[in-house]
C-alpha cells in the first residue's frame, strides 16, 4: 500500500497466515484454538522537521488463542473461558484472557456476566516519530520536540460487564447492561532532559516522549427495549449512560495527559429511537431518531437529530434505497478528534442520497 499524508509518504506491506480449529470433548466442552502469524513492513519518507526514526521498519506478530464453551446445565447455565496470548517484536508477551457466564431461568430470560483483558499495541508513530513542534526564542533558542519511545509499553485495559433479557410475552422485551473499564495503562507524554546542538547556530532540545504514565475508568449502563407492534413493523429505544474519568500514576511526571479532555469528550447521556417497517414484501420505510449530550471539553453543543430511508427491492436481484440524513440539522459538530498531528472537527449536515444494489 502507498499513501501520502500531511508530507509523509508511506509505503507497507502485510503478510497474515491465521490457523483455528474446533472439536467437541463429549456433549458439555466445545474447543476452539489457533495460531495466527503477521509481518508488517513499512518504509516512512517525511521532512526536516517531521520525519520516522527508523524510517524502514518491520514488525511481527505470534499469537495462539484457545477458548472452550462448558455446558454446565444444558439450555441453563453455560461458562466460556479461554486466553489469546501476542508477542509482538517490541513488547513482547500480551496475556488477554476472559470468562463469560450466562444462566437462562427461563425461557424468557437471560442474565449474563463477563471479564477479560484487552491491550492496546503502540503505533508505529508512539515508537519511531520526530516532530518539531514548537520552536522558543531566546538568546539560545530552544525547540520542543515529539519524540518517539521504542520501549513504549501496551496500553492495559481489564473490563467487566453484566447484563439482563427478559422478554414479555411475543412482543416485548428488555435488554439492560452495565460495564466497569479500568485502564492499567494510558499513554501519556513526558518531558526529558534538554539536549544541546552545537554549530554556527546552536540551540536547545527540549524533548517530549511518549509514556505510559497514566491511569483510568470508566463505567456505565445502557438500556434497550423492542417493540414488536405488529409482525412487519418493530421499535427500539436504546438510553445510554456513561463516565470516564483519567488521572496520574503515582509519581507521574508526566507533561501532558493525552487523555485530559477525554471524560469530557464523551457524552454522559444518550439516547435513540428507531422505527423498523415492511410496508410490504418489497418496500422497507426505517425512521430513526437520536440525541448526545453536549461535549464541554470540546465545546460541541447537545444536539437532536434523525435519519429515514425508503428502501424497495425491485426483485430478487435489485434493491433501491433513499435516505435523508440529518433531518433537523442543517450542520452540526458531532466530535473532534485528535490525529496526533492536528484537530479535525466533524461537521455533519443534512443530505440526501440515493444507492443502488445489484445482487448476480
Amino acid at each position: 500500500n502507498d499513501r501520502s499524508e500531511y508530507g509523509i509518504d508511506a509505503k507497507d506491506a502485510t503478510f497474515d497466515v491465521e490457523l483455528q480449529h474446533s472439536f467437541a470433548i463429549g456433549s458439555r466442552n466445545s474447543i476452539l484454538w489457533g495460531a495466527e502469524g503477521r509481518s508488517i513492513g513499512d518504509q516512512i519518507t517525511g521532512s526536516p522537521g517531521f520525519y520516522f526514526s527508523p524510517a524502514r521498519r518491520t514488525e511481527y506478530l505470534t499469537a495462539g488463542f484457545i477458548s472452550d464453551e462448558i455446558t454446565i446445565v444444558p439450555d441453563r447455565v453455560t461458562l466460556s473461558a479461554g486466553t489469546k496470548i501476542e508477542k509482538y517484536s517490541f513488547t513482547g508477551a500480551e496475556p488477554e484472557p476472559s470468562v463469560h457466564l450466562s444462566w437462562t431461568p427461563s425461557d424468557s430470560q437471560t442474565v449474563w456476566a463477563s471479564v477479560g483483558r484487552a491491550v492496546r499495541i503502540p503505533s508505529r508513530f508512539e515508537l519511531d516519530i520526530r516532530l518539531d513542534a514548537q520552536a522558543l526564542p531566546g538568546p539560545i533558542p530552544g525547540l520542543f520536540q515529539v519524540v518517539g519511545n521504542p520501549d513504549a509499553a501496551s496500553e492495559t485495559m481489564i473490563a467487566y460487564e453484566a447484563g439482563h433479557r427478559i422478554k414479555l410475552g411475543n412482543k416485548v422485551s428488555f435488554d439492560t447492561a452495565a460495564f466497569y473499564n479500568h485502564y492499567g495503562t494510558l499513554r501519556s507524554t513526558q518531558l526529558l532532559p534538554p539536549e544541546f546542538v552545537p554549530g554556527a547556530s546552536p540551540y536547545i532540545v527540549y524533548p517530549l516522549q511518549y509514556n505510559q504514565l497514566d491511569q483510568g475508568s470508566a463505567m456505565g449502563i445502557e438500556n434497550t427495549a423492542t417493540w414488536s407492534v405488529r409482525s412487519n413493523w418493530r421499535l427500539t429505544s436504546t438510553y445510554s449512560f456513561g463516565v470516564l474519568s483519567v488521572e496520574p500514576k503515582p509519581g507521574n511526571n508526566s507533561v501532558n495527559n493525552i487523555y485530559q479532555d477525554a471524560p469530557g469528550s464523551l457524552p454522559k447521556h444518550q439516547g435513540q429511537i428507531h422505527s423498523y417497517w415492511d410496508i410490504n414484501s418489497r418496500l422497507q420505510l426505517d425512521a430513526g431518531g437520536r440525541y448526545v449530550e453536549h461535549l464541554p471539553a470540546q465545546e460541541l453543543p447537545a444536539y437532536t437529530t434523525a435519519d429515514v430511508r425508503l428502501g424497495w427491492r425491485v426483485n430478487s436481484a435489485v434493491e433501491l434505497n433513499l435516505a435523508v440524513n440529518n433531518i433537523f440539522n442543517d450542520v452540526h459538530a458531532e466530535w473532534v478528534t485528535n490525529d496526533d498531528l492536528l484537530y479535525r472537527g466533524r461537521l455533519f449536515g443534512r443530505t440526501a442520497n440515493a444507492s443502488l444494489a445489484w445482487q448476480f
